[in-house]
């Protein structure tokens, strides 16, 4: 019941604030990416980005009576924005430098993307990751849906060979003298997943106002809202 009533006056609140703002959209501003880590991680994140277009395009096929090309084209073209649902995958990766033995005596530093099973906050590391996306498919993106379109359910290897052979023959080094300072990962609850998915579905409706966290009603108190008034929203 205490999660139904925060997600209700979570709508009543951004409602409020998006008549009284003339019903306009304030975006949080977007983190500004690496752009010295985008070239050495962009194979990996290749990889990862043909990966969940795979992954998708099966759910597709699986809930849709019928498969159109439009459908697995909207998907891939949201593919690399982290605040899509087709581009979730991306927050739950982080960048982490890390040793690989070359010889016995020598360690090579690496820069890897990783999985943390779970989705965090878009700091600078995953706009990162987005903008080595970008910078990978974006001109591949209406052959990447004809491929998935095709694709047979094992082909998923061969869309990565396609897809990022490029990459792989580009792929960059880490310089000797790189240095980076890590960024923390800030993992999010499920509660604070369904307001931001729920923020994103307003905006969309052109009824979104500043994105809020589920710390910001703690303490609200919601005695004065009738159970029925919340049993008739809440349908």
């Amino acid at each position: 019941m205490e999660g139904l009533k925060v997600l209700i006056l979570f709508c009543m609140i951004l409602s409020i604030s998006a008549f009284g703002k003339g019903m306009g959209v304030k975006a949080d501003p977007r983190a500004e990416p690496l752009k010295k880590e985008i070239p050495i991680i962009a194979y990996d994140v290749c990889l990862r980005a043909v990966e969940s277009s795979f992954h998708q395009s099966n759910e597709i096929r699986k809930t849709s009576v019928k498969l159109h090309e439009d459908q697995l084209a909207d998907m891939v073209e949201n593919l690399c924005e982290p605040s899509e649902k087709e581009g979730k995958w991306i927050r739950a990766l982080e960048i982490v430098l890390s040793d690989e033995t070359e010889t016995k005596s020598r360690q090579k530093e690496l820069l890897v993307v990783e999985h943390k099973g779970e989705y965090g906050k878009c700091g600078r590391e995953c706009e990162t990751i987005a903008a080595a996306c970008r910078k990978s498919l974006d001109n591949d993106l209406l052959d990447l849906s004809e491929a998935l379109y095709k694709q047979k359910p094992s082909a998923l290897a061969k869309l990565q060979s396609k897809f990022c052979k490029k990459q792989k023959k580009n792929k960059k080094p880490v310089p000797n003298d790189f240095k980076r300072k890590d960024e923390k990962f800030n993992a999010m609850s499920e509660d604070d997943i369904k307001l931001e998915d729920m923020q994103k579905s307003m905006q969309k409706s052109r009824l979104g106002g500043t994105m809020y966290h589920r710390d910001d009603f703690a303490g609200m108190d919601f005695s004065s809202m009738d159970e029925d008034m919340l049993g008739d929203m809440g349908q």
